[in-house]
């Protein structure tokens, strides 16, 4: 059996020399009557049928027998095998080289993309983070703030108070020619109906002012959360992340237009700055200027100013969304006419139709806050003087 085995393997080392022989000496031989005659080949075809042939038939190289060679020595050439065992064709090692610049790129831009997201997240978590201590600190401040203010009893009438009376031997006298003529702009209260809560108003702003000295007034709107004091000094930036208190926080103070004169009744237009905060309580800041949007609350609720001269009684005769850029905070007129001409030009941009009248000598009152959409989006209420009480 082991014969014929050897046998066998050694014809397929030794083919017959029939199979063996040349393409190119069967082309010439003369066809057998059996074998048919391939006449339109072309040379291509020839040329790799020979290659075929020629490495079919190669002989067999052999393979060294070493009887210590074991599967670990196999292992262990494989593993110290090294590149310069490796013959790498120079156009592969062009290809390769490619790969690994284009590798190399991609890495990078994944790095980066990783890097600006990290920094993306952390930031934002930096941000929220302020923002809700922010609010937090701002309530704390606020809860330990105390001011006692008043308003009037809106369903009173006789509780209103114009800004000009009638008198059977004068005739009707505007604020700015009670000023010039120094009398006061509201008739005695002869039943001391105010006296009292003036004078608590007036000690509450005096122990505030005490303690700090940028105190302008104290704003209160009812039926909202605006409920704050008014800072006021030579700049519009400071108390933009500074409380009252003068201490770093996020969402500022509530503070006046550095060019407020000390008198209300001195300024054409009295203009307040706020932040819009999405917040409950005091925090919220001008948060709720918002409500006026709505017209039945716009047209049921006045705003009140406090300082150490008096409450201040304003009626809002127009809102609207506006743009940082728009002057619509303006408070240097040369004239009345001009204030005029501001305040018709605000009536027709509101979004609440109103009626009101405006005279040369009205004063008025500009809130100011953002409306959290657009960077340079701005919420602007102006309001008029309706009534003083001091």
């Amino acid at each position: 059996m082991k014969k014929k085995k050897k046998k066998q393997k050694k014809l397929k080392k030794n083919p017959p020399e029939k199979i063996a022989e040349p393409i190119e000496e069967r082309d010439e031989a003369e066809p057998s009557e059996k074998a048919p005659v391939f006449e339109e080949q072309n040379e291509e075809k020839d040329e790799k049928d020979n290659e075929c042939t020629d490495v079919l038939w190669e002989e067999d190289t052999p393979v060294p027998y070493d009887p210590d060679f074991t599967e670990d020595d196999f292992f262990a050439s494989v593993t110290d095998i090294s590149e310069s065992d490796i013959q790498i064709p120079e156009e592969m090692k062009d290809e390769i080289q490619k790969k690994q610049k284009m590798s190399t790129v991609e890495n990078v831009i994944q790095l980066s993309m990783l890097f600006i997201l990290g920094a993306v997240i952390v930031v934002s978590i930096f941000l929220l983070g302020k923002n809700i201590w922010g609010k937090v600190k701002g309530q704390q401040i606020f809860e330990n703030t105390v001011f006692e203010g008043f308003i009037i009893d809106e369903d009173d009438p006789t509780a209103a108070r114009p800004l000009a009376y009638t008198a059977p031997d004068k005739p009707l006298l505007t604020l700015f020619e009670r000023i010039l003529a120094g009398e006061s702009t509201v008739e005695e209260n002869t039943d001391n109906k105010y006296t009292e809560q003036l004078l608590q108003m007036k000690a509450s702003l005096s122990a505030l002012k005490s303690q700090y000295k940028d105190i302008y007034g104290w704003i209160y709107v009812p039926g909202t959360n605006i409920n704050h004091p008014i800072m006021r000094r030579d700049d519009n930036i400071f108390y933009l992340d500074h409380a009252h208190t003068g201490e770093y926080l996020p969402i500022g103070a509530i503070f006046a237009d550095c060019t407020t004169a000390d008198n209300v009744t001195d300024n054409y237009n009295t203009v307040l700055y706020g932040h819009n905060v999405m917040s409950p309580g005091q925090s919220s800041m001008f948060h709720d200027v918002e409500k006026f949007l709505d017209e039945d609350f716009f047209k049921s609720t006045n705003l009140y100013i406090y300082t150490m001269d008096g409450a201040y009684i304003f009626k809002p005769f127009a809102i609207y969304p506006t743009v940082s850029d728009d002057f619509y905070f303006r408070t240097s007129f040369q004239n009345g006419d001009q204030l005029v001409n501001f305040a018709a030009e605000k009536l027709k941009k509101s979004v609440i139709t109103c009626n009101e009248t405006f005279a040369k000598t009205d004063k008025l009152l500009t809130l100011s806050t953002c409306t959290n959409g657009a960077s340079n989006g701005r919420y602007a209420l102006h309001a008029k003087l309706i009534e003083i009480i001091k």
